[in-house]
């Protein structure tokens, strides 16, 4: 546990003392899909010229929401006062146009399945947290269903999976939350051309992407040994569970809390979490159905008691 700790401080200090540069590279570039999420943007049919806007409505090309957009061109103007830099794009060969640089990048997601993904969840964070308070509802009323035969706790099996994959998804969001903190930039260009191949980026980048995959295997994992030890009922109540745990840390780290404190929580969370390495090997067997139990007393899949 403490090695992981040290790792991500490391990270942090790392990520801390890198230099952002002055003047951050463009993170699209020439030829780059995108599609239009706003409900419609309207495009200057004429080269800019001098920041002299086109008075008639037939100077410009309407587009609507979701239409795929291709970059054609990009265009500086110094004597714009409201942005310098254009950008040229296009729909198809018939309909393209000029659009402020700004507006263009607050209305478009990069045409890419992670990047949309990011942005979903960018944008709908209010339906996060909803969402999250349905799911603790969910596995209250199912725990008070199941009430007497309490539903163990994360490091109560015997197995790491489960308490393995808290501390990795919780590792992860801490990661994300270091980069849209302290290196912006890098997670923009991360944004812009999104991939799951952790060794193509800077150190806190593939670090992150990393533990995304461990998280998968380890959540794979967990489902698959929780449900040979459980009962059904009990094994999708577990796994919702600790869905919530991940989705908690995820909202914390990177929404609610400063970085310090988002640190300090998963720092504690670290030195209870140490106790797995205790509950993962079982002493006893239950004489019912062979489950593996940490003690005698009742089993926590087919409810026999052992004594």
């Amino acid at each position: 546990m403490y090695r992981v700790a040290s790792f991500l401080l490391s990270l942090l200090l790392f990520s801390a003392c890198s230099v952002v540069p002055d003047h951050p590279v463009r993170p699209y570039a020439v030829n780059d899909n995108f599609l239009l999420t706003a409900d419609y943007v309207l495009l200057q049919r004429l080269e800019p010229m001098h920041s002299q806007p086109v008075d008639t409505l037939m100077g410009f090309t309407m587009l609507s929401q979701n239409d795929a957009l291709v970059v054609a061109e990009i265009l500086t103007i110094p004597e714009d006062s409201l942005d310098s830099v254009w950008v040229k794009v296009a729909h198809d060969q018939l309909t393209m146009g000029w659009i402020h640089e700004s507006e263009f990048l607050q209305s478009v997601v990069p045409d890419e399945p992670i990047s949309r993904f990011i942005h979903f969840f960018h944008v709908h964070r209010r339906a996060c947290v909803y969402g999250l308070l349905f799911m603790l509802l969910v596995v209250f009323l199912w725990h008070r269903y199941l009430r007497a035969s309490p539903l163990p706790l994360v490091d109560d099996l015997p197995t790491f999976y489960p308490t393995m994959f808290l501390i990795v998804s919780g590792g992860a969001s801490l990661l994300s939350a270091c980069l849209l903190r302290l290196a912006p930039s890098m997670w923009q260009q991360y944004y812009f051309h999104a991939t799951l191949n952790p060794f193509e980026w800077p150190p806190l980048l593939g670090a992150y992407l990393c533990a995304v995959w461990l998280t998968l295997i380890l959540f794979v994992a967990s489902c698959s040994v929780v449900f040979r030890l459980l009962r059904f009922d009990r094994a999708c109540l577990y796994i919702l569970a600790l869905l919530c745990f991940s989705v908690t840390f995820h909202l914390l780290f990177n929404m609610l809390l400063p970085l310090v404190l988002s640190l300090t929580l998963y720092l504690l969370f670290l030195f209870y979490a140490r106790r797995y390495f205790r509950h993962s090997f079982a002493r006893y067997e239950c004489g019912n159905c062979g489950a593996q139990m940490h003690e005698l007393g009742k089993c926590p899949r087919c409810g026999v008691l052992n004594e």
